[in-house]
C-alpha cells in the first residue's frame, strides 16, 4: 500500500523567502559565469579599442582591474574574514629551509675590462 504524503498548503509559510532568493540570484549572475563571459567580451572590446587610439590607457586599466574586482569578490571577501575573524581556519605556518651560505667569488683582476674585446680595433 502506497503512503500518502500531506501536500504543502498555499497558507503555510514558504522554507526561505522569496527576497533571499532573488538576492543569492543576482549574486550568482553577478559573479557566475554570464558575468565572466562579460568581463572577457569588456576587456578585449576595450583593449581593442585602446590598440586603435580611441580610449586611453588609463581607462582600459580601470576596466581590467573592475573585472578583476568583479571577479575576485568572493576571494576577497574571505580574505577581510580570515584577518578579523580568528575562529577562521588559517594555513599552518612553515618554518624556511636553512639554505648554504653564498660563497664568495674572487673579484677580477684590476685590469679587467669587459668591453675591451669588442671595441679594439685590429686593423691598423
Amino acid at each position: 500500500m502506497a503512503t500518502v504524503k500531506p501536500q504543502a498548503s498555499l497558507f503555510d509559510a514558504p522554507a526561505s523567502s522569496p527576497i533571499e532568493a532573488a538576492v543569492n540570484w543576482i549574486g550568482a549572475v553577478m559573479i557566475g559565469e554570464l558575468a565572466l563571459g562579460l568581463c572577457v567580451l569588456a576587456v578585449a572590446f576595450v583593449g581593442f579599442l585602446m590598440m586603435s587610439g580611441r580610449v586611453p590607457i588609463k581607462t582600459g586599466m580601470r576596466v581590467a582591474v573592475g573585472c578583476f574586482v568583479i571577479l575576485g569578490a568572493p576571494s576577497i571577501a574571505v580574505g577581510f574574514l580570515g584577518a578579523w575573524d580568528t575562529s577562521f581556519p588559517t594555513v599552518p605556518t612553515v618554518s624556511p629551509i636553512a639554505a648554504d651560505p653564498a660563497t664568495a667569488r674572487e673579484p677580477p683582476p684590476a685590469d679587467y675590462d669587459p668591453y675591451a674585446g669588442a671595441s679594439v680595433r685590429t686593423d691598423r
